[in-house]
């Protein structure tokens, strides 16, 4: 965290920034606080950012990241369930079973 305060950012909170930091880890949330620093090697902190707002980001990402994989899920099964649909009805048993000759040739 003294770092962070060094660089300038603003962490009213220490408690509930350790709290975090200890949870999450430095290394996960570092990638958030890049939209709040200033362009340069020093990777200070623009006037006025807090970890509050790193925070915020962090949440809302981890928010997106589970809505767009429910929704990829969706898509998956869909899709899987169409193929096998598809392949059910125009394969026939065999396309369940993953061999359509071994079938046909031990009936014989």
């Amino acid at each position: 965290m003294g770092r962070l305060e060094e660089r300038g950012l603003a962490i009213p909170d220490e408690t509930k920034a350790a709290r975090y930091l200890r949870h999450i880890g430095y290394y996960r949330l570092s990638p958030y606080t890049i939209p709040f620093q200033d362009r340069g090697a020093e990777h200070r902190f623009r006037a006025g950012a807090a970890f509050d707002d790193v925070l915020d980001l962090y949440v809302f990402d981890r928010a997106l990241r589970l809505l767009v994989m429910d929704a990829l899920e969706r898509v998956e099964v869909s899709v899987r369930a169409a193929l096998t649909d598809h392949m059910s009805t125009t394969q026939g048993t065999a396309a369940r079973i993953g061999d359509s000759g071994s079938q046909a040739a031990s009936a014989t």
